[in-house]
């Protein structure tokens, strides 16, 4: 009964709908594969094949710019809307302007794992649910953000290379106002995962400031083989160090 329930809802359609906007001709593979990821209610398009501008059912934009483009006009057009906006760039992007939500500086061999980082918890069930308000928490007026992707395959102690990989990333990020845990894995890697298994993740954020803002989702994905762990971490703050 469980299965067939996780197997019927293995992708939710949230009741918004959501953009991602490629700046630069080397920007189109990248939407071109997040066309194929089948998101529902995800459009993207490419600047200057279409006009760019606020719709209503807009409520987030995802601006790819790894040429580092002056997009604070576009930017500003949805900013006054009050639709989020994430701006995913490059190295010595000018961080100073109020148009923009949060940005992520980033390589662009990782935009496709940024872009599909925020969307996935947005678009898989779980025991734990993350919907579009809790994105809204976490990247509301937060200035940055970053996103890393872990994969674990143990049998045992599943989380704890998960768990030792975040302890260092902490250390790197400055202050973190905000963090987001995503664990994903099929049914019966569920079933085997324990309260022991799980006390490692809620010990390691316990360590975080109490000022920090923690949230969980765990995703049943029947994509993932057995015992094999995704964990999506989300960390945002004006005060991040990328």
């Amino acid at each position: 009964m469980i299965d067939q329930y996780f197997q019927e809802r293995e992708l939710t359609i949230p009741p918004v709908s959501f953009r991602v906007f490629g700046i630069g001709e080397k920007t189109l593979s990248i939407l071109n594969e997040i066309d194929s990821w089948g998101y529902q209610g995800v459009k993207t398009i490419i600047f200057g094949k279409e006009e760019i501008s606020p719709s209503e059912e807009d409520e987030m934009v995802i601006f790819i710019n790894p040429d580092n483009y002056d997009i604070s006009l576009l930017t500003q057009l949805f900013f006054q809307a009050d639709i989020l906006i994430l701006v995913i760039a490059s190295a010595g992007f000018n961080e100073i302007t109020s148009s923009y939500d949060a940005v992520c500086l980033t390589e662009q061999t990782f935009i496709k794992n940024t872009v599909l980082g925020i969307l996935y918890p947005l678009f898989h069930h779980g025991y734990i649910e993350f919907d579009f308000d809790d994105m809204l928490r976490l990247m509301k007026g937060q200035g940055k953000f970053k996103i890393y992707t872990d994969v674990s395959e143990k049998s045992d102690k599943k989380l704890d290379s998960l768990m030792l990989h975040f302890k260092e990333v902490i250390k790197q990020s400055g202050t973190i106002d905000n963090v987001a845990i995503i664990l994903s894995f099929n049914y019966k890697t569920y079933q085997s995962t324990t309260t022991n298994d799980l006390r490692i993740v809620q010990e390691t954020t316990r360590t975080l400031p109490e000022t920090t803002y923690v949230r969980w989702q765990i995703v049943i994905d029947e994509k993932f083989k057995d015992n094999q762990i995704k964990m999506i971490t989300f960390f945002s703050g004006q005060n991040l160090n990328f």
